[in-house]
């Protein structure tokens, strides 16, 4: 790559991808002034990443939008609440969920540079997310990204194989586990019907975002948790599917059948975000 090309790649690499539908989204538009300014603000910051992961403290961020601390939080407590971004506030680090569907790699040279920059972010539960939600994402894609992935994975994560796997002829005569198809979870929960499980699989696969095994134990280790603080999983996983959405979240109180801020569930995200709230305070 001649000198010219590289330094374009690095400066396209700068930019972000925001789809004209978020203003269709339900929960963006209705979202304050200040929330939505943050929200593009941590997409587009200088402190970002091409991969939507990144560490940066609250005080910084506010610093750099020229904003007073207390009301950058305030805006910021209420994006976090509405699920626009997660962030760990010990390892202070940010992770935007939805920024690969948006912001793509190009092509598996772009996703192994990512290496570098990855490993100077601290390990901490967002990272490990991020590393989840990479590989559900690629196991949607063609023949040369899924012959990287490994590679790719390995070297943002700084593992063996990346992958997860025991290659055939291992040690302990263990078989090999393969992409998508191979991934069955053995017993579901009693309370999950295995066909509306099937049609979520299927829903994934419709988006070319089909499960990995560790995605499906992560989206079931979710589901668990609604089902827990309240939540009817069966109407979970059907306005999941509804919507279009990769995963699951709390219902409203008008997705749920019931009346809007009603269920336990929305109680719980609100407890939460005083918390954070009292924390960041």
């Amino acid at each position: 790559m001649s000198g010219e090309r590289k330094k374009a790649g690095e400066l396209m690499a700068r930019y972000r991808a925001v789809h004209c539908l978020i203003w269709n989204d339900d929960k963006f538009p209705y979202a304050s002034d200040d929330c939505q300014l943050v929200f593009f603000h941590v997409m587009t910051t200088p402190l970002s990443t091409p991969f939507g992961l990144y560490k940066a403290s609250l005080e910084m961020l506010a610093s750099e939008k020229r904003w007073p601390v207390k009301r950058y939080k305030k805006a910021f407590q209420e994006g976090y609440a509405k699920g626009f971004f997660k962030y760990d506030e010990k390892a202070l680090v940010l992770l935007i969920p939805n920024f690969l569907k948006y912001n793509p790699p190009n092509n598996p040279k772009v996703l192994q540079s990512w290496g570098k920059v990855c490993e100077e972010i601290p390990n901490c539960s967002l990272k490990a997310e991020f590393f989840s939600i990479l590989k559900g994402y690629l196991e949607g894609y063609g023949k040369a990204f899924q012959d990287a992935m490994p590679k790719a994975i390995a070297k943002l994560s700084g593992t063996g194989t990346g992958t997860g796997t025991v290659k055939k002829g291992g040690s302990g005569g263990a078989k090999e586990e393969g992409p998508e198809g191979k991934n069955d979870i053995s017993a579901l929960p009693d309370w999950l019907d295995p066909e509306l499980w099937k049609d979520f699989r299927e829903h994934r696969r419709k988006l070319r975002k089909p499960m990995s095994r560790r995605a499906e134990e992560l989206n079931l280790k979710e589901l668990t948790r609604l089902k827990e603080s309240g939540q009817d999983p069966k109407s979970v996983v059907e306005v999941s599917i509804a919507k279009g959405w990769q995963s699951f979240y709390p219902l409203d109180g008008k997705d749920a059948g019931g009346r809007v801020g009603s269920t336990k569930a929305d109680q719980i995200r609100r407890q939460t975000a005083e918390t954070l709230k009292r924390g960041m305070g």
